[in-house]
């Protein structure tokens, strides 16, 4: 039930109800992810060629730490990732309901809803996995330690998951009312400083250190896949042992406040506001860019926010959420299809105005805020998380994909303005065909 309510609009949607649309979409994702695989195999063979020349003891701490580099990331991801399910995936309405009215017994629905919860996280894990796994051919070739690699690295992301789990279970039953949503909130925002300070800061000195094990990487890689499957055997017989009751209920994610017919831009910016995710979303950005700030020097600043605000744009990915209804009453008032464009479009020229204002030297950056903020509108209208409560995950699937295919092109400034001129004509026709639905 949980699987037909998260994957219901993804089937219905009438892009995918073709066979061929899922056949072309399907192609197109092989043939980038094998253009991928080959781009990394020539590099991999340039560096080999490269090795031949440098003495076999740095070769081999350069593999310990591609080693310890790619653990590091597991346990990154495995925070980030369960900090993104836990606040993103809630059951709708209807699912909350069939939950609460089924035949069985309540432990039951709780252990199905923890098991819907880590496969969407494992899920996305291996989204990543298939990005990372070229990378293991620096490590290693042997097929052995190629698949022992594998393990380490899902263990440790599932070890992570189920660590964060057990202690999330572990502090609402000390809290109730709304002392646990403060206490979860805080415990979140703690949690993904923590794993950013570790991931941008502080792991290359431990990995550093790491590398410099006199160890044969074969026994080490042996030794660490043995520790770590142990450590995941131990953490599911607790989880056996002790379990907590899952928050099965569905929660607003919005804000009361309230558009005005009168001014749609000032409508337009304000539903930006209304979804508590952004909030969450723009706070953590500042807490980020203080961060960088204390840790760099004064003078990067200005780089360290020009790469935040590149990603303003993902605040309009809950635009068409926040106003689908308000929009209904756009033909009443008689706004035309012209006008609701326009102000759109105003909406994200002044979401990219802090980034203008920063990089003044530099104005074709400009095109990179823009790409993702336009395709994060589109997305918006394409996959509206209203339809099920897997559109949200697969928004940002689809716009970590678009913002890496940015950031490759960013050196071809007259490619990604022609891409862009093509966005705003495919976001010309998602908001026509939107209002002509609307309409009917």
């Amino acid at each position: 039930m949980f699987y037909s309510n998260s994957f219901r609009s993804l089937v219905k949607h009438p892009f995918f109800k073709k066979k061929r649309n899922r056949y072309i979409t399907c192609t197109m994702i092989l043939i980038l992810y094998f253009a991928y695989f080959y781009y990394n195999m020539v590099e991999l063979a340039k560096i080999s060629m490269v090795n031949q020349n440098i003495s076999l003891a740095v070769i081999v701490k350069g593999q310990l730490m591609t080693f310890f580099s790619a653990c590091s990331s597991a346990f990154f991801f495995g925070v980030i990732l369960y900090l993104f399910v836990v606040n993103t995936v809630a059951l709708d309405k209807v699912s909350l309901f069939f939950a609460k009215s089924l035949p069985f017994e309540e432990n039951e629905i709780q252990l199905s809803f923890l098991i819907f919860k880590f496969s969407i996280m494992i899920g996305l894990y291996e989204f990543i996995m298939l990005i990372i796994t070229p990378m293991m051919t620096l490590v290693t070739s042997s097929k052995l330690l190629f698949i022992l690699i594998w393990l380490i690295l899902q263990a440790i992301f599932i070890l992570t998951c189920i660590c964060l789990d057990f202690l999330y279970k572990k502090m609402t039953t000390f809290t109730k009312g709304k002392g646990r949503v403060i206490v979860k909130y805080t415990v979140d925002i703690i949690l993904l400083l923590s794993a950013l300070l570790y991931y941008f800061l502080f792991r290359y000195k431990l990995e550093e250190k790491l590398s410099g094990f006199t160890t044969h990487i074969s026994v080490l890689i042996r030794l660490v896949c043995l520790s770590i499957l142990l450590l995941l055997l131990l953490s599911l017989l607790l989880i056996r042992k002790f379990i907590f009751p899952e928050q099965i209920l569905t929660t607003s994610k919005y804000i009361k406040i309230g558009p005005t017919i009168k001014n749609l831009l000032s409508s337009n910016l304000i539903s930006l506001l209304r979804t508590k995710n952004n909030w969450y979303v723009l706070f953590l950005m500042i807490a980020f860019v203080v961060i960088l700030y204390v840790s760099q020097d004064f003078k990067q600043l200005g780089t360290i926010l020009q790469m935040i605000l590149v990603f303003s744009g993902i605040f309009c990915l809950p635009f068409y959420d926040n106003m689908s209804r308000f929009r209904q009453l756009f033909t009443s008032y008689s706004i035309s299809l012209k006008r609701d464009i326009g102000y759109q479009l105003m909406m994200l020229i002044i979401l990219v105005l802090p980034y203008v204002i920063v990089s003044y030297d530099n104005y074709l950056n400009l095109l990179q805020p823009i790409w993702v903020a336009l395709t994060s509108l589109i997305l918006g209208y394409l996959f509206p998380k209203s339809d099920g409560i897997l559109n949200e995950t697969t928004q940002m699937i689809i716009l970590a994909m678009t913002i890496m295919i940015c950031f490759i092109l960013w050196k071809k400034p007259e490619l990604t303005s022609f891409i862009i001129v093509a966005q705003l004509f495919l976001f010309a026709y998602v908001i026509k065909k939107e209002r002509a639905v609307g309409e009917k």
